[in-house]
């Protein structure tokens, strides 16, 4: 503010104020400064909150009595500041359609698939509390499905179909639109709309109208078919119960079995099978003992191990008696300890033990053993103390007689009592002091205390150790088998380096593990004055300042002692030899070594002096030590410098250029050394810099920079000159400098481009806005002159608008419609009066705001007359929140205008429907009952949300039918319907047929098993289902226009079922983060600092990046081939293989098919393009190959579709193999097999189940139906020499029979074989096989014949088993990350319970046995309480639920 007053002095003196009316909140945002009138901000102004504030600013001056500005002592006059808030974008859009129940901006759509192009899906609506560009909203599509089917418009955020819909395209669609307004920092928000294709009601209305029609017939001889099959089902069901009771009331014969196929290393690999009376029992593992047996007639899950030390005659030493047998016991073993089966090694009948009275009878200390008369065992009767019996002894053995009677028998039983290490060695003290003077000569020994340990043997005391040190080291002494510790001194003390030493001495036994004791050493140290005193350094030196006040302390002596008591106390004194004026001006105190100023110091007289200071103790006799202190002067600063001015000129043009001298100058200093050395320079700011002349302290004063009057137009310089001193000492002068001005500024507009805003409908000929332009220079160099520059955008903006030259000012020649032109722009020209002149311009945007103008339009429903009317016709059993339809109306004007709500004016019954007001869907708000009438009416008012909203009203006339289940029944009936024959029936009566004869096989099959009942149950089936939560594979499928994915038998973890719909349809969802968001900060640079943030959300679009990966078959080399060996005998349908591939995209990019590339018949074989499954089309002939090579091409369907190739060799093997299949139906991709192996071997099929075999796993024909040979291809060793390779061939083979190829199973190369001599050379069976040289084959047949008449023979087979050695570590299979590292990331929802299954780890191991039995454990875990891990099948699972103070 700047007001003026004529008056001189204090009268003409003004002071500015704000008014009095003015609200509170004016004053904490604005401050007035009351002598500058400067009005600044100082609180926070929001556009949003208020855009205009209106200042009332009163100017008073400081005359008696004071005035105004218009002289009247008792009148006041103020002026009005408007100040208008310039809006900023700082607000982001938000989204006011769709918004979920959640307020997430999400949303459903449905409609028809036989719309067609152009058809309105929706409107996104938003909202920006910004004005201008910052409010102005775009729309654009972010992310969409199939980009050919839907339209977005930019202005609007109306979604539009681009074509019509065809069978091919999916049924559900997500849009994710992007909503960003148009400030220079744009800020955004998005949506996400879900369309889903629906079926016209047409096709509902025609099926309702077929299903009218069914016919009401009822058919007797279906209605007694389904009796007679009700009858023989429940006859069959029966059988079948009482097959399972005969099975369960078996004899009461008692058979422990023994699985006959086990580990080398020791271990059962399952279980013991075993039946006692009627009922079954198995002992499972996971892994027991060869040879365990279980307890007959104890409890089912009794165990014994038996003990494998041998029981032999021994001699008992210390007691010269012999024993039968020798046992061996440890000391402190539990009561009932089996020592060991004395009956059996005595070789005495276990079932007459009880009448023979067996039992023990020696001596006093026989309670502490007893035995078992059942069967034979002698065990612990009582806790044995070993120290206590034995008396630490070196040998302590028990002597027990067994008597038995009728006949009579005495045996004698010898029992070893071995020691354990149950007592640790301990001294009679903890503690130990020894006081060593610190001139003690090293080797002298201190005897330490013994420590004793009631163990014996090995188990007693072995050493002593020592802690490590530099000064001591450990002795021990044997003396009458006692070990005595010493300490002894192998380097000299010092009491003043350290002055005790803590040591620990360590007494440690032989038992494993080891036991010990401690003792705790104190060594004292003992001091003699041995050290003089000594000062940190040989010469100190200190500076001070002259002219000290008198005992002011310079500095304090420090000299140490490390003795103690007397011998460490330290007097100082000053040496005798000094300058006498040393002792007039500093005096040391002898305790504290402080010297303090005792005269006057004088830096010219003298500034150096150096004393000697001596330091004695007290000790007998005394040491001294001495050192030097230089103590120096330093001056002091006290003449300030002086600055002379010796030319000056005042005014200055602002074209000047850098280098124009301003002024000289001349600095002195009267004092001499740094005191004078002067440093001068221009501390005001300005492009002026001080230049040193060629003298010393002679300065010029130039121009550095550009000046620039507008920017400032006078300088105050001021000069300043400060000495080097210490403190230093400155003087300063200060002169002003004028700026003069020339036209060099173009005249500036506010902003660039200008934003106006205009409602639509304006007046003709009426101003609608003003530009203004600022000219920074002076005079006629201002004056500026206005007119229109060049149209932009093809505008005819000269028909539109006219310009006022001299203020700026804008007038609109037409009337202006927002839906006809919603934007325009142009260019304004501004030009001062300067020579020359100088213009710019701006380009100003004219946008037209929307008004109310346009009623909204129903899209749905409408009638065929054009009226908005419909009719619905729903079943009458649905249930409440039924959508009955959904009403769709379109309102041209945007934002709230053509927003729009709806609401019910008219309904028959409240009670019945409901409208969502927001999306115009109508459902059921309860079930409806008989009472209802069969028809309703509904009248739906849609406005828009305008300031005067406009609105359109809906019909829709509800009608209830009958449930749509009959009606499609009615029409698949109707449409299978023979007039003639009745399917029905035909049906029934071969279901009867076929549950007929599975009654008749199920009464054979219970007469046959009860006339071979065997009392050896053999195989025991584990019907193994899989809760890893992996997926084995899966089929898909089209119905119409949906896909689905029928899944099975095990399906991933996460995997969503799709409710209403069919029970095995799976949506497998994709945890690869599709999208990601963060936020970026803006923060400025003042104080305080001010910032603001916006969220950013990147979505990842799927680009169809990756090929399939053939994951079966796949050969030993990792290409994708593999051979399948099928039966000739097989039916057409027959399943040969199944490939199985992935692809790491999504959505179409990853959905694959597969197709025959190459075939040798195409007769013979087909695949199925969407399963992969390949399935014989016909039964073999003769005359088929027995060989067929299948090339299979497996492709996605990206836009560029991807590829890979699998070939798939299928052998045809002979009827008359015995060995004839051998299926893998079903295998997990980490190399263990879900259900089970299916083989035939003559006229029997055999089934070995699991619980989970290996891959390759190959069944014994004509062995036992649960033997499995697990072959490991890695060929280690010989097992006893019996043989390297094995080999098998039938009786009565034909020569020349190929039985192996030895050669290659030997590693031989086949070139070499002639020269290497390949050939069969041991046995007396060697006619039987001969050896191909050229390929390695070997032919051979092993008979053992005897020599009678007639002469019988019979073969063998070896069995080579190479033993397996734990050679490869575990390899993670799932978690695998795209990197192939062993990590995952695993999405659960936070309400899931405890136990919850969150994901299984996989692993597997190349090796058997226990070499191959994992483990699984938890190595860290963030939280403890939440997390268990399974350590067998690594399945991890929820220990509790979630709370909200956990994070994801």
């Amino acid at each position: 503010m700047n007001a003026t007053d004529v008056d001189e002095g204090v009268n003409g003196e003004i002071e500015y104020k704000f008014g009095k009316t003015l609200s509170r909140k004016v004053y904490d945002i604005f401050e007035l400064d009351k002598v500058k009138g400067e009005i600044v901000v100082k609180g926070l102004v929001d556009y949003e909150e208020k855009n205009v504030y209106e200042l009332d600013v009163e100017a008073s001056d400081k005359g008696t009595p004071p005035l105004t500005d218009s002289g009247s002592p008792s009148l006041s006059s103020n002026v009005t500041v408007n100040v208008f808030i310039l809006d900023q974008n700082d607000n982001a859009p938000v989204i006011l359609y769709p918004v979920s129940s959640n307020g997430s901006a999400e949303g459903v759509e449905e409609i028809p698939r036989n719309v067609n192009a152009g058809h309105l899906v929706t409107k996104v609506r938003a909202y920006d509390a910004d004005i201008g560009y910052n409010g102005w909203l775009l729309f654009s599509l972010q992310e969409v499905t199939d980009h050919s089917l839907f339209g977005l418009d930019r202005y609007t955020g109306q979604i539009r179909t681009l074509r019509s819909f065809t069978e091919t395209d999916e049924a559900e669609h997500k849009l994710v639109i992007l909503v960003k307004d148009n400030g220079n920092v744009s800020l955004s928000a998005t949506a996400t709309v879900t369309v889903k294709l629906v079926e016209p009601k047409e096709a509902f209305a025609a099926s309702d109208v077929k299903s009218a029609a069914k016919d009401d017939e009822d058919n007797n001889v279906t209605f007694y078919l389904m009796i007679t099959l009700g009858s023989v089902s429940v006859l069959f069901i029966i059988s079948i119960i009482v097959l399972i009771a005969m099975q369960c009331s078996k004899s009461t014969d008692y058979t422990s079995k023994y699985l006959p196929e086990t580990n080398y290393d020791g271990t059962l690999c399952h279980s013991i099978q075993y039946r006692s009376g009627d009922k079954r029992y198995m002992l499972v593992g996971p892994r027991m003992s060869i040879g365990s047996t279980i307890v007959p007639g104890s409890h089912a899950n009794t165990l014994v191990l038996p003990d494998r030390r041998r029981a032999s005659q021994e001699l008992i030493v210390g007691k010269q008696a012999v024993a039968q047998n020798r046992y061996s016991v440890p000391e402190e073993v539990k009561d009932g300890t089996v020592v060991g089966n004395v009956a059996k090694d005595l070789g005495l009948d276990i079932s007459s033990l009880s009448d023979r009275r067996f039992r023990v009878i020696s001596g006093s200390k026989d309670a502490f053993f007893e035995v078992n008369q059942n069967n034979g065992i002698l065990y612990v009767h009582r806790k044995i103390d070993r120290e206590e019996l034995c008396e630490g002894r070196g040998a302590c053995l028990l002597e027990l007689k067994i008597l038995v009677e009728n006949p009579l028998e005495m045996h004698y039983v010898a029992v070893d009592i071995t020691d354990v290490n149950d007592h640790s060695p301990s001294f009679p003290e903890k503690e130990q002091t020894i006081e060593i003077a610190e001139h003690t000569l090293p080797g002298r020994r201190f005897q330490l205390h013994a420590a004793r340990d009631p163990d014996a043997g090995i188990n007693s005391i072995r050493t002593y150790i020592l802690t490590q040190n530099d000064h001591f080291e450990i002795d021990i002494r044997e003396s009458d088998g006692d070990k005595i510790p010493f300490l002894v001194l192998k380097r000299a003390l010092d009491r003043e380096q350290k002055d005790k030493h803590s040591l620990v001495v360590t007494a440690l036994d032989g038992g494993k593990p080891s036991r010990s004791g401690t003792l705790n050493v104190s060594v004292i140290v003992l001091d003699i004055n041995d050290n003089r005193p000594a000062f940190l350094q040989d010469t100190y030196q200190i500076s001070v300042k002259e002219n000290l006040p008198l005992g002011s302390l310079i500095f304090v002596m420090n000299a140490t002692d490390p003795d103690e008591g007397t011998n460490g106390e330290i007097e100082y004194s000053l040496a005798k030899t000094l300058r006498k004026n040393v002792y007039d001006l500093f005096e040391l105190n002898k305790l504290s070594g402080e010297i303090k100023v005792k005269g006057a110091l004088d830096y010219e007289q003298n500034d150096v002096f150096k004393l000697v200071i001596e330091a004695s103790d007290k000790g007998t006799p005394p040491l001294t030590g001495e050192c030097r202190l230089n103590i120096k002067l330093k001056d002091v600063n006290d003449n300030p410098p002086e600055i002379e001015i010796t030319s000056q000129s005042n005014t200055v043009s602002e074209d000047s250029i850098p280098g124009t001298v301003i002024s000289l100058l001349s600095v002195t200093d009267k004092d001499s050394g740094l005191n004078g050395k002067i440093v001068a320079s221009i501390i005001s700011n300005g492009p002026f810099e001080l230049k040193p002349s060629y003298k010393e302290n002679i300065y010029s004063v130039v121009t550095k920079g550009v000046l620039d009057r507008e920017e400032v137009s006078n300088y105050e310089l001021t000069i300043k000159a400060t000495d080097c001193g210490e403190p230093n000492l400155s003087s300063s002068q200060t002169f002003s400098i004028q700026i003069s001005d020339v036209n060099d500024n173009n005249p500036q507009f506010p902003e660039n481009p200008l934003q106006f805003y205009l409602s639509e409908n304006n007046g003709a000929g009426n101003s609608i806005f003003s530009v203004s332009a600022k000219d920074k220079d002076q005079n006629e160099n201002a004056a500026i002159s206005y007119r229109i520059g060049r149209e932009l955008n093809g505008n005819d903006i000269m028909s539109r608008l006219n310009i006022n030259s001299d203020n700026g000012q804008i007038f609109a020649l037409k009337s202006f419609d927002f839906e006809t032109l919603k934007t325009f722009q142009f260019q304004v020209v501004a030009s001062d009066s300067g020579s020359p002149s100088l213009s710019s311009n701006v380009t100003v945007n004219v946008f037209i705001l929307d008004q109310n103008d346009n009623a909204p339009v129903i899209l749905y429903p409408v009638s065929s007359n054009g009226s908005a009317e419909g009719v619905e016709e729903i079943p009458r059993n649905v249930n409440a929140g039924h959508s009955v339809t959904k009403v769709r109306a379109y309102d041209a004007d945007i934002g709230y205008n053509g927003w729009l709500l709806f609401s019910l004016q008219e309904v028959t019954d409240h009670s019945l429907f409901g409208l969502d007001r927001y999306t115009g869907q109508i459902r059921t708000l309860r079930s409806f009952t008989e009472t209802d009438e069969a028809e309703h009416k509904l009248v739906i008012l849609v406005k828009d949300n305008g300031n005067v909203s406009l609105s359109a009203t809906a019909t829709v006339i509800v009608k209830l039918v009958e449930p749509k289940e009959a009606f499609a029944a009615s029409d698949v009936k109707s449409a299978a319907k023979d007039d003639e024959d009745n399917n029905v029936t035909f049906y029934l009566m071969i279901t009867l047929g076929s549950v007929s004869v599975l009654f008749i096989i199920s009464i054979i099959v219970l007469i046959a098993m009860q006339c071979s009942k065997s009392t050896d149950y053999t195989s025991k089936y584990l019907p193994e289902t899989n809760y890893d939560g992996t997926l084995c594979h899966s089929i898909q499928y089209r119905s119409g226009d949906k896909r689905y994915m029928l899944v099975g038998p095990r399906m991933s973890i996460g995997s969503t079922i799709v409710p209403g719909s069919h029970a095995n349809t799976l949506v497998l969802p994709d945890r690869r983060r599709t999208s990601e968001e963060f936020q970026v900060v803006a923060s400025d640079s003042g104080s305080p600092s001010l910032s603001s943030n916006v969220t950013v959300n990147l979505f990842i679009l799927d680009q169809n990046d990756n090929a399939p990966v053939i994951l079966y078959p796949v050969s030993s080399n990792g290409s994708a081939e593999g051979v399948e060996e099928i039966p000739r005998n097989v039916n057409a349908g027959h399943l040969v293989t199944k490939v199985r591939a992935y692809d790491a995209d999504i959505g179409y990019n990853g959905w694959l098919l597969f197709s025959l590339q190459e075939v040798t018949d195409h007769s013979l074989f087909g695949l199925d393009r969407y399963t992969g499954q390949i399935r014989t089309l016909r039964s073999f002939t003769e005359t088929d190959e027995a060989e067929h090579k299948l090339v299979i091409l497996v492709k996605d369907n990206g836009n560029v579709s991807l590829s890979a190739t699998a070939t798939v060799i299928v052998k045809l093997c002979s009827k008359s193999t015995d060995y004839t299949s051998k299926y893998l139906p079903e295998t997990n991709y980490d190399g263990t097999l879900c259900h089970s192996i299916q083989y035939r071997s003559g006229d029997k099929r055999y089934m070995l189940v699991g619980p989970r075999m290996s891959i390759g796993s190959t069944i014994v024909p004509g062995s036992h139906a649960n033997t499995l040979v697990l072959p490991d291809r890695r060929r280690t060793c010989e097992e006893q020499a019996v043989a390297e390779l094995r080999y098998s061939v039938p009786e009565e083979a034909k020569e020349a029979t190929v039985i192996g190829n030895i050669a290659r199973d030997l590693g031989l190369e086949k070139a070499h074989l002639t020269d290497r001599r390949l050939r069969v050379v041991s046995g007396p069976q060697d006619t039987f096989f001969d050896v191909n040289t050229d390929n390695g084959a070997l032919q051979f047949q092993v008979v053992a014949s005897d020599s009678g008449s007639p002469s019988l023979s019979s073969n063998v087979t070896v069995n080579v088993f190479i033993l397996d050695q734990n050679d490869n570590a575990p390899v993670i299979l799932y978690p695998v990350s795209s990197n192939g590292s062993a990590e995952g990331v695993e999405e659960i929802p936070r309400n899931v319970n405890a136990g919850h299954l969150v994901t299984k780890v996989r692993a597997y191991d190349a090796d058997i046995g226990y070499n191959g039995w994992l483990l699984f454990s938890l190595q860290e875990v963030t939280d403890h309480s939440l997390f268990g891990l399974d350590r067998y099948t690594g399945q991890i699972r929820t220990l509790r639920s979630f709370t909200e103070d956990r994070r994801g």
